[in-house]
């Protein structure tokens, strides 16, 4: 009794998986997909350094990255359209600060930090660029970007 009784529940489990892979697969959401904003901030012809910010539709969520050399890339925004701030702290050699809390958030710590970096030929001396007009340090600003699904490309010429 125990070996019919095996049997079929083996073949019951096997057509419940095989199903269930059918169903599931085509339909199932790719999570490895990620949603990315990315281009270049420029002032005239110089590249910008510094750190860039978004302010989500929800006017609650902000994230941010540093802007090395004119680039900056921004893992999973929110999506919709966000308001853009730019800010220029920069540690000495054109390293922009982390942008959340932490060591660098302070801007005299910063520097301190930058100085040791750039005297041991460190990270400190890696990107160069030119900051943000003031006008650009808050979220009132005038620059916006609409963020969708998937990868994008979004570049600021901002003006003196």
């Amino acid at each position: 009794m125990h070996t019919a009784f095996r049997v079929p529940f083996v073949k019951a489990a096997f057509g419940l998986v095989a199903f269930a892979s059918l169903v599931c697969l085509p339909g199932c959401p790719d999570n490895t997909a990620q949603n990315q904003l990315s281009g270049t901030v420029t002032l005239g012809e110089q590249n910008v350094g510094g750190n860039i910010y978004l302010l989500g539709p929800d006017g609650k969520t902000e994230v941010s990255s540093p802007v090395m050399d004119g680039k900056y890339t921004i893992p999973n925004p929110p999506v919709g359209k966000c308001k853009i701030k730019l800010t220029g702290e920069m540690i000495p050699g054109g390293v922009a600060p982390p942008a959340n809390k932490g060591p660098l958030a302070d801007s005299a710590n910063a520097k301190e930090v930058g100085k040791d970096l750039a005297s041991k030929g460190g990270a400190a001396s890696v990107t160069k660029g030119v900051p943000p007009p003031e006008k650009y340090k808050n979220y009132e600003n005038g620059l916006t970007v609409e963020v969708k699904q998937g990868k994008i490309t979004h570049d600021f010429k901002l003006a003196p």
